[in-house]
């Protein structure tokens, strides 16, 4: 699964009013250029064989329709799936801030980036992974496995397999129309419906 950096970014400009932009330092025009550049790190600089996903959840600023805002506020989240993660974290990140320092700089708007504590990517280890596929075989009636190579959603539980050998694996069920298996994590599945006791006997 995916390592994943969520942060929250402010762009402070200069209010005024939108007769006299002049007047004023706009930080929306600042925050638009800065979240289309950005795409342009995982798509420019980052290899394709290094998956990164750089995605901004939300965005919020200005007060009126004729207001120009003194400050936008961002956040959204960083995921990578890295060999050498620690470095090449570090190295993203970096170019990150380059971007939006550069266009700060350009706008003559100014910045402030924090990042929220996050969780590192986990890896399978493949004689757990071998491991857990002759176990669930017994007391698991299989339809159909979807095994994905990666997975981008971040999940707390990884931060304990750091270190240790272990195998990630999803949970659901299928219908008895098709070999549809719906994931755990799916609002549309009915928990009571998933034989636990056959799960946990697999585990």
């Amino acid at each position: 699964m995916a390592g994943n950096e969520e942060f929250e970014l402010t762009i402070h400009g200069r209010g005024g009013h939108t007769a006299s932009p002049q007047a004023s330092i706009d930080p929306i025009m600042a925050a638009a250029t800065i979240v289309q550049s950005i795409q342009l790190l995982q798509t420019r600089e980052v290899s394709v064989l290094s998956p990164t996903l750089i995605i901004f959840g939300k965005i919020k600023g200005g007060t009126g329709r004729n207001i120009i805002a003194d400050k936008v506020e961002l956040g959204g989240t960083i995921r990578y799936l890295y060999e050498n993660e620690d470095e090449k974290k570090e190295e993203l990140k970096a170019s990150f801030e380059r971007i939006i320092g550069g266009i700060c700089t350009a706008t003559r708007t100014k910045y402030s980036l924090t990042y929220i504590p996050s969780n590192p990517s986990i890896i399978n280890d493949p004689s757990m992974v071998e491991l857990v596929r002759i176990s669930a075989q017994k007391p698991l009636v299989v339809i159909k496995m979807w095994c994905p190579s990666w997975l981008w959603q971040g999940k707390i539980l990884r931060s304990l397999a750091v270190g240790f050998p272990v195998p990630f694996s999803l949970s659901g069920r299928a219908t008895r129309r098709r070999a549809l298996i719906i994931p755990i994590i799916t609002p549309s599945l009915i928990l009571t419906k998933i034989p636990w006791q056959r799960v946990l006997k697999c585990m």
